[in-house]
């Protein structure tokens, strides 16, 4: 049984630590904020400190998680924890779906009902939402985003902090280059090469 730090007091973090406390492996389980002390509780769970007090304490920590959901923000966080040192964690919900043969980074979070298919290779800090899927062969880089029910098909690359939106679909073989916005319920049929937000089906670009 250890203790795990969670940065970023948001509705993300709140989930990470109900998958946490389902996994039963951690005897206690902190949040760390930069809203505190204007914030001290979120759901069950205490808010303990900010940025500066989570630096402070890692050596208490046996794992630590970004809870943020903002792809920018999550990677920033990300990369200045594990430039001092801190043991950064996935946390995995039991009904997901994962094959031996994948590849993940630290700082993962996948969701209940989760798949992810022989071959794929997500990178750090990426969310695999609740019943997204990750086909064969698939690659997401660092800091990119599953919303809930989305579907990439096999073969398809995910590029830096891009986040693909609730029940999108990508085809097979597309690559989506970094920071992509895929809007809800969109369909990529082609490759998308500029970053941007992006609608429809099949999606097109939005204008500024």
């Amino acid at each position: 049984m250890s203790r795990l730090a969670i940065f970023g007091a948001s509705g993300h973090g709140k989930v990470i630590a109900d998958i946490a406390t389902k996994l039963g492996k951690w005897l206690e389980i902190d949040f760390f904020d930069d809203r505190y002390p204007k914030i001290t509780k979120i759901g069950p769970w205490s808010i303990i400190g900010n940025s500066d007090s989570l630096k402070e304490y890692l050596g208490f920590y046996s794992g630590v998680i970004i809870g943020i959901g903002d792809n920018s923000v999550r990677n920033q966080k990300h990369n200045l924890f594990s430039s001092i040192g801190a043991k950064l964690v996935n946390i995995i919900d039991p009904s997901a779906n994962i094959s031996s043969f994948t590849c993940l980074g630290t700082g993962v979070v996948v969701m209940p009902g989760a798949v992810i298919n022989i071959g794929a290779k997500i990178s750090d800090a990426c969310i695999i939402n609740s019943n997204s899927v990750v086909e064969h062969d698939c690659t997401l880089n660092r800091s990119a985003h599953l919303s809930p029910g989305a579907c990439l098909a096999g073969g398809v690359t995910i590029g830096n902090r891009s986040w693909i939106g609730a029940g999108s679909v990508v085809r097979q073989c597309i690559t989506i280059t970094d920071d992509v916005v895929i809007g809800a319920g969109s369909v990529v049929v082609n490759n998308i090469d500029e970053s941007g937000i992006y609608m429809g089906t099949p999606v097109t670009k939005l204008k500024k």
